[in-house]
Parts: C-alpha cells; structure tokens; sequence
C-alpha cells in the first residue's frame, strides 16, 4: 500500500478523500493536508499528514465488516499483500465476472470436461454416463453447452451432482472471480461444496478466496512489480496473449492508479 502526503497524486488519494468527507480530486494539497492532521490527531496518531498504514488500517476500520466488497477491503488487502490498491482493482476489472451473487447462489460457469477429469480422478468412467448427459460431461473443451444463464448453470450443476456431488462442485468456477471448484484447497476450505457455500454468503467470502488464490499460485509477486504478462499468464494459461489479458490489466491499473 501506498504511503501518500502532501504532494501526492492519484487513486490512493481519492480513497482517503472519500473517508474524509472531501471533494475526490485526488490531489492531496492543503486542504487535504489540514484534514488528515485533524482527523490524525484526534485518532490518537502522530500528526503529521503522512497516511502511512496505521492512518489507513484506523480509516477503514468500520468499514472491514459489511459483507459486501469496498474500498476499506482493497486498502486492506494492499497492505498484507504490499501491492498497490490500483493493481488489485486492475485485476478484479478483467478478471472479474462482475456480480458475485444471482438470486442468492454464486455467479457460475459449468465446464463438463473438467466434470468428466474429475470423474476420472476418482477412478469412475465418465462413459457409462454420458447417454442424457451430453451437456455436462464431455472430454474435451467446448463452449457449446454454456447457457448464457446463471439458473442454466446451476440446472447444469445440480443435474451433475446426481452423478457425483463432490467431482460436479469441482468442476464450475464461482463468484466474482471465477475461481475453479478444484480450488477449493488453496482457498482454503475442506471441500468445493463448502467453497461453493461459504461463496452464498456475501462478496467479502469471494474476495477473500481470490486473495488466498492469488498467493497460492504466485501471482502477488508479479502485482508488486506490475508484470502484467505474468499475472495474465498465471491466471488465465497459457493463451491469454489471445485474448489481451495483459493489456488489459494494464489499462485497468493505469485508470485506478
């Protein structure tokens, strides 16, 4: 996270003017100047108009606990991960589906190929049940069961999870994010189904898997140096050159930063 003062410029700076009550120029100037240090030292901090994160952990302090994805959570999130607010918005733009939640359930795509690997892993023949079944389990990847409709998406899960609970939560990717089901170790839970759950909850749930995600595989150390290619790489594959994803986050972070 950023540590910004007088003379400084940009994003970071609108962010502090927003929890301050002033007009969101992001130019910290004089007028900024003078309401940090009031609000600095009536806060029991060291006045001196540097918002280091101390200043930014008591800012946003209330605001950690409303369930739904803010400011105060991206500030937050810069600070542990020692990235810049700019970056974790940039990537949230392109790789974020959006919405977090449809009537109650998690945003989602189903992907009958990984159906059809996760069956395998647990030494069941997808064959014996592909016959009804074409629209969700297929060996290869296709776009050509997608709905286009998270109710379409779930009618697939649920028709999936008669063939087996735990391999068809594994096989959609969920939430804002769209972490894969088979995820569900490095965002730290004990099964897809309780990712898939914990995701019904609120968008808190969905950045926090992200952030678990994002560590696991290796991807903070590139925010923090803005590899953009690398952050697309690891993400998305090996083909995400096709579709710009690095571009992408670089647009996106230079309009947050």
């Amino acid at each position: 996270m950023n540590i910004i003062k007088q003379g400084s410029k940009g994003g970071d700076v609108k962010i502090l003017q927003k929890y301050l009550g002033l007009t969101q120029d992001g130019v910290f100037g004089t007028v900024t100047d003078k309401a940090v240090k009031e609000w600095q030292e009536k806060n029991g901090l060291t006045a001196d108009g540097v918002v280091g994160n101390k200043s930014w952990l008591k800012l946003i302090e209330k605001d950690l606990k409303s369930g739904l994805l803010t400011d105060a959570d991206y500030v937050k999130a810069a600070i542990d991960l020692n990235v810049e607010v700019a970056v974790l918005k940039a990537v949230k733009e392109v790789e974020s589906c959006g919405k977090a939640l449809i009537n109650g359930v998690p945003v989602m795509l189903f992907e009958g190929h990984i159906f059809w690997q996760r069956l395998v892993a647990r030494k069941i023949d997808p064959n014996k049940y592909v016959k009804g079944n074409e629209d969700i389990l297929y060996r290869s990847w296709t776009k050509k069961y997608y709905t286009g409709k998270n109710s379409g998406e779930y009618s697939r899960l649920q028709k999936a999870i008669k063939i087996n609970e735990a391999a068809a939560y594994e096989s959609a990717s969920y939430g804002m994010f769209q972490i894969m089901g088979n995820n569900y170790k490095v965002c730290g839970y004990n099964s897809a189904k309780d990712f898939y759950n914990d995701l019904c909850k609120n968008e808190d749930a969905h950045f926090n898997s992200f952030i678990k995600f994002i560590t696991y595989k290796g991807i903070v150390k590139h925010m923090q140096s803005k590899n953009w290619r690398q952050i697309a790489y690891l993400y998305n594959g090996s083909c995400y050159a096709k579709n710009n994803y690095h571009t992408k986050l670089e647009k996106a972070y230079n309009k947050y930063k």
